[in-house]
Protein backbone atom coordinates (compact mmCIF):
# COMPACT_ATOMS: atom_id res chain seq x y z
CA UNK A 1 0.00 0.00 0.00
CA UNK A 2 0.88 3.49 -0.82
CA UNK A 3 -0.30 5.43 2.55
CA UNK A 4 -0.29 9.16 2.96
CA UNK A 5 0.13 10.92 6.54
CA UNK A 6 -0.78 14.22 6.61
CA UNK A 7 1.20 16.31 8.65
CA UNK A 8 0.95 19.89 7.18
CA UNK A 9 1.48 22.14 9.69
CA UNK A 10 2.61 20.25 12.56
CA UNK A 11 5.30 21.67 14.19
CA UNK A 12 5.73 20.63 17.97
CA UNK A 13 5.37 23.98 20.41
CA UNK A 14 2.55 25.09 17.44
CA UNK A 15 -0.61 22.72 18.24
CA UNK A 16 -0.18 20.75 20.99
CA UNK A 17 -1.08 17.27 22.05
CA UNK A 18 -2.05 16.78 18.11
CA UNK A 19 1.27 17.23 17.13
CA UNK A 20 2.90 15.01 19.34
CA UNK A 21 0.68 12.22 18.33
CA UNK A 22 1.71 12.72 14.34
CA UNK A 23 5.41 12.88 15.19
CA UNK A 24 4.92 9.37 17.15
CA UNK A 25 2.92 8.29 14.67
CA UNK A 26 5.34 8.78 11.58
CA UNK A 27 8.08 7.48 14.35
CA UNK A 28 5.81 4.17 15.41
CA UNK A 29 4.98 3.28 11.50
CA UNK A 30 8.58 3.86 10.29
CA UNK A 31 9.40 1.44 13.05
CA UNK A 32 6.92 -1.19 13.00
CA UNK A 33 5.93 -1.69 9.26
CA UNK A 34 7.89 -2.55 6.76
CA UNK A 35 5.50 -3.79 3.86
CA UNK A 36 4.06 -0.47 2.95
CA UNK A 37 5.21 2.80 1.45
CA UNK A 38 4.54 6.26 3.85
CA UNK A 39 4.12 9.32 2.38
CA UNK A 40 4.57 11.55 4.82
CA UNK A 41 2.56 15.17 3.27
CA UNK A 42 4.32 18.81 5.28
CA UNK A 43 4.08 22.00 4.44
CA UNK A 44 6.88 24.00 2.49
CA UNK A 45 9.77 24.58 4.19
CA UNK A 46 8.90 22.26 7.12
CA UNK A 47 10.89 19.13 6.03
CA UNK A 48 13.80 20.39 8.43
CA UNK A 49 11.84 20.05 11.70
CA UNK A 50 11.76 15.99 10.44
CA UNK A 51 15.45 15.83 9.88
CA UNK A 52 15.91 14.77 13.62
CA UNK A 53 16.51 11.30 12.79
CA UNK A 54 17.28 8.75 10.05
CA UNK A 55 14.08 7.22 8.22
CA UNK A 56 13.91 3.88 5.94
CA UNK A 57 13.67 3.33 2.77
CA UNK A 58 9.83 3.17 2.49
CA UNK A 59 9.33 6.83 4.59
CA UNK A 60 9.48 9.67 2.55
CA UNK A 61 8.61 13.25 3.38
CA UNK A 62 6.48 15.34 0.37
CA UNK A 63 6.39 19.34 0.80
CA UNK A 64 3.16 20.82 -0.12
CA UNK A 65 2.93 24.06 -1.36
CA UNK A 66 0.01 26.61 -0.99
CA UNK A 67 0.85 28.39 -4.23
CA UNK A 68 1.93 26.86 -7.46
CA UNK A 69 6.25 27.68 -7.86
CA UNK A 70 6.53 30.81 -10.96
CA UNK A 71 7.14 29.13 -14.18
CA UNK A 72 8.75 30.74 -17.23
CA UNK A 73 6.31 32.96 -19.08
CA UNK A 74 6.78 30.35 -22.03
CA UNK A 75 6.08 27.54 -20.26
CA UNK A 76 3.15 29.31 -18.56
CA UNK A 77 1.89 30.51 -22.38
CA UNK A 78 2.22 26.77 -23.35
CA UNK A 79 0.01 25.65 -20.80
CA UNK A 80 -3.13 28.01 -20.83
CA UNK A 81 -2.90 27.55 -24.51
CA UNK A 82 -3.13 23.73 -23.96
CA UNK A 83 -6.24 23.82 -21.56
CA UNK A 84 -7.62 26.20 -23.79
CA UNK A 85 -7.24 23.86 -26.69
CA UNK A 86 -8.86 20.96 -24.70
CA UNK A 87 -12.09 23.46 -23.70
CA UNK A 88 -11.23 22.36 -19.80
CA UNK A 89 -11.38 24.67 -16.84
CA UNK A 90 -8.13 26.15 -16.08
CA UNK A 91 -6.93 24.27 -12.62
CA UNK A 92 -6.35 26.49 -9.86
CA UNK A 93 -2.78 27.57 -8.72
CA UNK A 94 -3.71 28.40 -5.11
CA UNK A 95 -5.55 27.84 -2.15
CA UNK A 96 -7.54 24.82 -1.39
CA UNK A 97 -8.68 23.11 -4.75
CA UNK A 98 -4.38 23.87 -5.42
CA UNK A 99 -3.83 21.65 -2.41
CA UNK A 100 -6.14 19.35 -3.27
CA UNK A 101 -4.92 18.75 -7.05
CA UNK A 102 -1.40 18.26 -5.08
CA UNK A 103 -2.60 15.83 -2.80
CA UNK A 104 -4.90 13.39 -5.97
CA UNK A 105 -1.95 13.61 -7.78
CA UNK A 106 0.17 11.39 -5.87
CA UNK A 107 -1.01 8.48 -6.90
CA UNK A 108 -1.61 7.40 -2.27
CA UNK A 109 -4.20 4.45 -2.18
CA UNK A 110 -5.34 6.58 1.34
CA UNK A 111 -4.18 9.05 3.76
CA UNK A 112 -4.84 9.21 7.24
CA UNK A 113 -5.40 12.92 8.66
CA UNK A 114 -4.36 12.50 12.45
CA UNK A 115 -5.73 16.24 13.06
CA UNK A 116 -9.85 16.12 13.68
CA UNK A 117 -10.15 17.73 10.40
CA UNK A 118 -10.03 16.73 6.58
CA UNK A 119 -8.00 19.60 4.85
CA UNK A 120 -9.04 20.19 1.88
CA UNK A 121 -11.99 18.59 2.00
CA UNK A 122 -12.13 18.89 -2.09
CA UNK A 123 -9.64 15.92 -1.64
CA UNK A 124 -10.65 12.34 -4.03
CA UNK A 125 -8.43 10.21 -2.04
CA UNK A 126 -10.09 7.67 -0.12
CA UNK A 127 -9.05 9.19 3.99
CA UNK A 128 -9.17 7.38 7.38
CA UNK A 129 -9.90 10.53 9.73
CA UNK A 130 -8.39 10.24 13.67
CA UNK A 131 -10.87 12.70 15.71
CA UNK A 132 -9.93 13.70 19.22
CA UNK A 133 -12.81 15.76 20.34
CA UNK A 134 -15.79 17.84 20.02
CA UNK A 135 -15.23 20.27 23.19
CA UNK A 136 -17.08 23.07 21.29
CA UNK A 137 -20.18 20.96 21.29
CA UNK A 138 -20.11 21.04 25.33
CA UNK A 139 -18.53 23.84 26.06
CA UNK A 140 -19.29 26.45 23.62
CA UNK A 141 -18.10 29.18 25.94
CA UNK A 142 -14.43 28.61 25.92
CA UNK A 143 -14.80 29.48 21.84
CA UNK A 144 -15.42 32.89 20.18
CA UNK A 145 -17.78 33.23 17.64
CA UNK A 146 -14.64 32.88 14.82
CA UNK A 147 -13.62 29.91 16.15
CA UNK A 148 -17.41 28.24 16.53
CA UNK A 149 -17.91 28.85 13.13
CA UNK A 150 -14.29 27.35 11.54
CA UNK A 151 -14.99 23.82 13.85
CA UNK A 152 -18.77 23.58 12.68
CA UNK A 153 -17.47 24.39 8.96
CA UNK A 154 -14.65 21.51 9.39
CA UNK A 155 -15.37 18.86 12.11
CA UNK A 156 -18.74 17.34 11.03
CA UNK A 157 -18.24 17.38 7.35
CA UNK A 158 -14.59 15.65 7.68
CA UNK A 159 -16.03 12.90 9.59
CA UNK A 160 -18.80 12.96 6.71
CA UNK A 161 -16.38 12.80 4.38
CA UNK A 162 -13.80 9.77 6.03
CA UNK A 163 -14.10 6.91 4.96
CA UNK A 164 -13.25 5.73 8.23
CA UNK A 165 -13.15 7.22 11.76
CA UNK A 166 -10.48 6.26 14.53
CA UNK A 167 -11.65 7.52 17.72
CA UNK A 168 -8.61 7.17 20.55
CA UNK A 169 -11.16 6.46 23.01
CA UNK A 170 -14.31 4.91 23.85
CA UNK A 171 -15.69 8.37 24.97
CA UNK A 172 -14.96 10.17 21.95
CA UNK A 173 -16.55 7.39 20.07
CA UNK A 174 -19.62 7.86 22.26
CA UNK A 175 -19.78 11.81 21.51
CA UNK A 176 -19.20 11.30 17.68
CA UNK A 177 -22.42 8.52 17.67
CA UNK A 178 -24.89 10.93 20.15
CA UNK A 179 -23.86 13.99 18.58
CA UNK A 180 -22.73 13.75 14.81
CA UNK A 181 -25.02 10.50 14.07
CA UNK A 182 -21.78 8.41 13.32
CA UNK A 183 -22.59 5.11 12.93
CA UNK A 184 -20.90 3.11 15.31
CA UNK A 185 -19.55 0.52 12.05
CA UNK A 186 -18.16 3.62 10.54
CA UNK A 187 -15.23 4.04 14.07
CA UNK A 188 -12.57 2.27 15.74
CA UNK A 189 -11.35 2.80 19.00
CA UNK A 190 -7.47 2.77 19.14
CA UNK A 191 -5.31 4.83 21.58
CA UNK A 192 -3.12 7.42 21.44
CA UNK A 193 0.74 5.40 21.78
CA UNK A 194 3.54 5.93 23.85
CA UNK A 195 7.06 5.44 22.68
CA UNK A 196 9.64 3.41 24.24
CA UNK A 197 11.90 6.48 25.17
CA UNK A 198 9.58 7.65 27.13
CA UNK A 199 10.04 5.83 30.34
CA UNK A 200 11.32 7.08 34.04
CA UNK A 201 14.49 8.43 34.01
CA UNK A 202 17.42 7.68 36.46
CA UNK A 203 19.09 10.75 39.26
CA UNK A 204 21.81 12.15 37.34
CA UNK A 205 19.13 12.73 34.09
CA UNK A 206 16.57 14.39 36.95
CA UNK A 207 19.30 16.18 38.24
CA UNK A 208 20.15 17.82 35.23
CA UNK A 209 16.41 19.17 34.68
CA UNK A 210 16.30 20.30 38.23
CA UNK A 211 19.48 22.39 37.21
CA UNK A 212 18.35 23.22 34.15
CA UNK A 213 15.64 24.90 34.96
CA UNK A 214 16.50 25.90 38.68
CA UNK A 215 13.35 23.24 40.11
CA UNK A 216 12.86 22.37 43.54
CA UNK A 217 12.90 18.76 45.37
CA UNK A 218 9.85 18.78 45.65
CA UNK A 219 6.44 19.93 42.88
CA UNK A 220 3.61 19.38 41.50
CA UNK A 221 3.81 18.69 37.43
CA UNK A 222 1.23 20.02 35.10
CA UNK A 223 1.94 20.09 31.16
CA UNK A 224 -0.80 21.92 29.69
CA UNK A 225 -1.13 24.76 27.50
CA UNK A 226 -3.56 27.32 29.18
CA UNK A 227 -7.01 27.21 27.21
CA UNK A 228 -10.07 27.46 29.57
CA UNK A 229 -11.08 23.97 29.84
CA UNK A 230 -7.52 22.88 30.99
CA UNK A 231 -9.11 24.69 34.02
CA UNK A 232 -5.94 26.86 35.27
CA UNK A 233 -8.15 28.77 36.79
CA UNK A 234 -9.38 26.43 39.49
CA UNK A 235 -6.17 24.92 40.16
CA UNK A 236 -5.00 28.49 41.12
CA UNK A 237 -8.25 28.62 43.38
CA UNK A 238 -6.82 25.05 45.13
CA UNK A 239 -3.71 26.57 45.40
CA UNK A 240 -5.07 29.54 47.61
CA UNK A 241 -7.60 26.83 49.73
CA UNK A 242 -4.21 24.54 50.04
CA UNK A 243 -2.68 27.69 51.65
CA UNK A 244 -5.40 28.89 53.91
CA UNK A 245 -6.15 25.27 55.36
CA UNK A 246 -3.09 23.34 55.31
CA UNK A 247 -0.14 26.02 54.80
CA UNK A 248 2.09 26.87 52.43
CA UNK A 249 1.76 24.66 49.03
CA UNK A 250 4.30 22.77 46.98
CA UNK A 251 5.71 24.40 43.44
CA UNK A 252 2.99 24.06 40.89
CA UNK A 253 5.21 23.80 38.02
CA UNK A 254 3.65 24.41 34.56
CA UNK A 255 4.95 23.59 30.97
CA UNK A 256 2.86 22.81 27.71
CA UNK A 257 2.02 26.61 26.86
CA UNK A 258 2.50 26.94 23.09
CA UNK A 259 4.18 29.91 20.87
CA UNK A 260 1.90 32.67 20.43
CA UNK A 261 -0.70 31.58 22.91
CA UNK A 262 -2.69 34.28 23.92
CA UNK A 263 -3.87 33.24 27.37
CA UNK A 264 -1.16 32.62 29.97
CA UNK A 265 -1.46 31.30 33.47
CA UNK A 266 0.28 33.24 35.96
CA UNK A 267 -2.15 36.03 35.33
CA UNK A 268 -4.59 33.21 36.67
CA UNK A 269 -1.59 33.06 39.79
CA UNK A 270 -1.45 36.27 40.26
CA UNK A 271 -5.45 36.76 40.46
CA UNK A 272 -5.33 33.92 42.86
CA UNK A 273 -2.60 35.67 44.91
CA UNK A 274 -0.08 32.15 44.30
CA UNK A 275 2.14 33.72 41.58
CA UNK A 276 4.83 32.87 44.26
CA UNK A 277 3.96 29.61 44.00
CA UNK A 278 3.81 28.93 40.34
CA UNK A 279 6.60 28.56 37.49
CA UNK A 280 5.84 28.38 33.94
CA UNK A 281 8.66 26.77 31.78
CA UNK A 282 6.41 27.53 28.52
CA UNK A 283 6.76 24.58 25.64
CA UNK A 284 9.62 22.45 26.78
CA UNK A 285 11.51 19.98 24.03
CA UNK A 286 10.61 16.28 24.06
CA UNK A 287 13.29 15.37 25.01
CA UNK A 288 13.09 16.82 28.94
CA UNK A 289 9.79 15.66 29.44
CA UNK A 290 10.76 11.76 31.27
CA UNK A 291 13.01 13.66 33.81
CA UNK A 292 10.30 16.48 34.06
CA UNK A 293 7.68 13.32 35.45
CA UNK A 294 10.29 11.67 36.79
CA UNK A 295 11.12 13.89 39.08
CA UNK A 296 7.69 15.42 40.31
CA UNK A 297 6.15 14.56 42.80
CA UNK A 298 2.89 14.20 41.21
CA UNK A 299 1.13 15.21 38.11
CA UNK A 300 -2.33 17.31 38.79
CA UNK A 301 -5.20 17.08 35.69
CA UNK A 302 -7.79 19.17 36.07
CA UNK A 303 -8.84 19.09 32.64
CA UNK A 304 -12.47 19.46 32.20
CA UNK A 305 -12.79 17.91 28.69
CA UNK A 306 -10.58 15.28 27.23
CA UNK A 307 -10.66 13.23 24.21
CA UNK A 308 -7.51 11.24 25.56
CA UNK A 309 -5.56 12.78 27.58
CA UNK A 310 -1.64 12.13 26.56
CA UNK A 311 0.05 13.69 29.56
CA UNK A 312 -1.74 10.74 31.55
CA UNK A 313 -0.42 8.11 30.13
CA UNK A 314 3.30 10.08 29.99
CA UNK A 315 2.89 10.06 33.74
CA UNK A 316 2.10 6.55 34.02
CA UNK A 317 5.09 5.89 31.15
CA UNK A 318 7.28 7.87 33.48
CA UNK A 319 6.15 6.33 36.87
CA UNK A 320 5.10 9.47 37.98
CA UNK A 321 1.52 9.47 40.64
CA UNK A 322 -1.66 11.16 39.55
CA UNK A 323 -4.51 12.97 40.46
CA UNK A 324 -7.02 14.23 37.91
CA UNK A 325 -10.50 15.27 37.15
CA UNK A 326 -13.67 12.75 37.20
CA UNK A 327 -14.03 13.60 34.22
CA UNK A 328 -15.30 12.90 30.06
CA UNK A 329 -12.45 10.23 28.91
CA UNK A 330 -9.89 10.46 32.03
CA UNK A 331 -11.30 7.94 34.00
CA UNK A 332 -11.46 5.57 30.67
CA UNK A 333 -7.63 6.57 30.34
CA UNK A 334 -6.37 5.87 33.96
CA UNK A 335 -8.62 2.83 34.70
CA UNK A 336 -7.71 3.62 38.23
CA UNK A 337 -3.85 4.67 38.06
CA UNK A 338 -5.37 7.68 39.33
CA UNK A 339 -6.70 9.64 42.19
CA UNK A 340 -10.05 11.35 40.91
CA UNK A 341 -11.65 14.33 42.15
CA UNK A 342 -14.15 16.88 41.12
CA UNK A 343 -12.47 19.49 39.09
CA UNK A 344 -15.37 21.90 39.72
CA UNK A 345 -14.20 21.96 43.10
CA UNK A 346 -10.99 24.44 43.92
CA UNK A 347 -11.70 22.49 47.96
CA UNK A 348 -11.66 19.12 46.23
CA UNK A 349 -8.68 19.45 44.26
CA UNK A 350 -6.66 21.12 47.38
CA UNK A 351 -7.82 17.48 48.88
CA UNK A 352 -6.59 15.57 46.63
CA UNK A 353 -3.38 16.85 46.02
CA UNK A 354 -2.47 16.86 50.01
CA UNK A 355 -3.62 13.48 49.85
CA UNK A 356 -1.50 12.35 47.36
CA UNK A 357 1.76 14.85 48.11
CA UNK A 358 1.46 13.19 51.91
CA UNK A 359 0.99 9.61 51.31
CA UNK A 360 3.85 7.47 49.88
CA UNK A 361 1.93 4.23 49.71
CA UNK A 362 -0.76 5.69 47.96
CA UNK A 363 1.89 7.00 45.51
CA UNK A 364 3.07 4.01 45.20
CA UNK A 365 -0.07 2.16 44.13
CA UNK A 366 -0.69 4.96 41.82
CA UNK A 367 2.78 4.17 40.22
CA UNK A 368 1.75 0.45 40.20
CA UNK A 369 -1.74 0.47 38.67
CA UNK A 370 0.12 2.92 36.09
CA UNK A 371 2.59 0.47 34.93
CA UNK A 372 -0.10 -2.50 34.48
CA UNK A 373 -1.98 0.26 32.26
CA UNK A 374 1.05 0.32 29.77
CA UNK A 375 0.15 -2.42 27.69
CA UNK A 376 -2.58 -0.60 26.09
CA UNK A 377 -0.71 1.97 24.29
CA UNK A 378 2.30 -0.12 23.19
CA UNK A 379 2.63 1.07 19.71
CA UNK A 380 3.66 -2.27 18.12
CA UNK A 381 0.16 -3.64 19.09
CA UNK A 382 -1.50 -0.34 17.91
CA UNK A 383 0.30 -0.36 14.40
CA UNK A 384 -0.95 -3.66 13.30
CA UNK A 385 -4.88 -2.66 14.12
CA UNK A 386 -4.01 1.05 12.21
CA UNK A 387 -2.96 -1.05 9.19
CA UNK A 388 -5.51 -3.37 9.45
CA UNK A 389 -8.39 -0.02 8.67
CA UNK A 390 -5.76 1.20 6.05
CA UNK A 391 -6.10 -2.56 4.14
CA UNK A 392 -10.12 -2.69 4.70
CA UNK A 393 -10.37 1.18 3.40
CA UNK A 394 -8.08 0.56 0.03
CA UNK A 395 -10.11 -2.84 -0.46
CA UNK A 396 -13.11 -0.71 -0.16
CA UNK A 397 -11.81 1.97 -2.82
CA UNK A 398 -10.54 -0.74 -5.04
CA UNK A 399 -14.33 -1.84 -4.97
CA UNK A 400 -16.17 1.56 -5.39
CA UNK A 401 -13.51 3.87 -6.99
CA UNK A 402 -13.57 7.63 -6.88
CA UNK A 403 -10.21 8.74 -8.80
CA UNK A 404 -9.94 10.79 -11.44
CA UNK A 405 -14.01 11.59 -11.54
CA UNK A 406 -13.81 15.29 -10.51
CA UNK A 407 -12.44 15.96 -14.28
CA UNK A 408 -15.06 13.88 -16.15
CA UNK A 409 -17.95 15.95 -16.89
CA UNK A 410 -21.55 14.34 -15.97
CA UNK A 411 -24.38 13.88 -18.68
CA UNK A 412 -26.83 15.81 -18.73
CA UNK A 413 -30.66 14.53 -18.55
CA UNK A 414 -32.67 15.02 -21.86
CA UNK A 415 -35.23 17.79 -21.48
CA UNK A 416 -37.49 19.33 -24.13
CA UNK A 417 -36.37 22.66 -25.71
CA UNK A 418 -38.26 25.48 -23.71
CA UNK A 419 -40.62 27.66 -25.41
CA UNK A 420 -40.06 30.62 -26.81
CA UNK A 421 -39.19 33.16 -24.16
CA UNK A 422 -39.38 31.17 -21.39
CA UNK A 423 -35.54 31.45 -21.03
CA UNK A 424 -35.33 35.49 -21.58
CA UNK A 425 -33.78 34.54 -24.63
CA UNK A 426 -34.46 33.98 -28.67
CA UNK A 427 -32.08 34.46 -31.86
CA UNK A 428 -33.68 37.83 -32.50
CA UNK A 429 -32.95 39.34 -28.80
CA UNK A 430 -29.48 40.60 -30.12
CA UNK A 431 -29.50 40.91 -33.66
CA UNK A 432 -31.05 40.61 -36.56
CA UNK A 433 -27.71 38.41 -38.52
CA UNK A 434 -28.34 34.79 -37.99
CA UNK A 435 -24.87 34.42 -38.73
CA UNK A 436 -23.72 36.08 -35.75
CA UNK A 437 -21.82 34.56 -33.07
CA UNK A 438 -24.70 35.07 -30.36
CA UNK A 439 -27.26 33.61 -32.73
CA UNK A 440 -25.12 30.64 -33.17
CA UNK A 441 -24.32 30.07 -29.45
CA UNK A 442 -27.66 30.07 -28.70
CA UNK A 443 -29.30 27.68 -31.76
CA UNK A 444 -26.07 25.42 -30.44
CA UNK A 445 -27.48 25.46 -26.53
CA UNK A 446 -30.92 24.32 -27.37
CA UNK A 447 -30.07 21.89 -30.08
CA UNK A 448 -28.04 20.33 -27.08
CA UNK A 449 -30.74 20.56 -25.24
CA UNK A 450 -28.66 21.42 -22.27
CA UNK A 451 -30.52 22.47 -19.31
CA UNK A 452 -30.19 25.86 -18.32
CA UNK A 453 -33.35 27.55 -17.82
CA UNK A 454 -33.55 31.57 -16.94
CA UNK A 455 -36.39 33.18 -15.04
CA UNK A 456 -38.47 35.61 -17.33
CA UNK A 457 -37.87 38.92 -15.78
CA UNK A 458 -40.91 41.60 -15.55
CA UNK A 459 -41.02 44.42 -17.13
CA UNK A 460 -39.88 47.51 -15.87
CA UNK A 461 -40.20 51.24 -16.54
CA UNK A 462 -36.95 52.86 -18.38
CA UNK A 463 -35.10 54.74 -15.66
CA UNK A 464 -35.55 58.88 -16.26
CA UNK A 465 -33.25 61.24 -18.59
CA UNK A 466 -29.71 61.50 -16.71
CA UNK A 467 -30.28 59.39 -14.09
CA UNK A 468 -27.12 57.38 -15.21
CA UNK A 469 -25.06 60.74 -16.88
CA UNK A 470 -26.32 60.31 -20.19
CA UNK A 471 -29.37 60.08 -22.57
CA UNK A 472 -31.32 56.95 -21.78
CA UNK A 473 -32.42 56.51 -25.75
CA UNK A 474 -28.94 56.82 -26.70
CA UNK A 475 -28.52 53.29 -25.30
CA UNK A 476 -31.42 51.91 -27.47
Amino acid sequence: MRIGIAAMGSVLGNGGGLDIYTRYLVEALADNDSDSSYVILVSQGSQKTWSYRSWPSNVRFVPLYDIEPRRSALVRAAQRLLWRTLALLVPAHHGDPYLARQIDSLGLDLIHYPHTVVHPLSIRTPCVLSFWDMQQEYYPQFFTDAELAARANTYMPSVEKAWHVIAPSAYTQHTLIERYGTPASKITVIPHGIPKTLQRTGADEMSRVRTKYNLPDEYVYYPANPWPHKNHARLMAALRVYQDRYGPPPKLILSGRLRHERWDAKILAVAAGMEDHVIDLGFVPLEDLPALYSAATLMVFPSLFEGFGIPLVEAMACGCPIAAADATTIPEITNGAAFLFDPFSPENIAEAIRLVLHDQELRNTLIERGYQQLKRFDWEAIIPQLVGIYERVVNRALKHPVRNLAMRCPTLPELPPPPPGETGLSATNFTNDTNSKTTRAIRAIRGKRVPIRCPTLPELPPPPPGKFGWPFDTVR
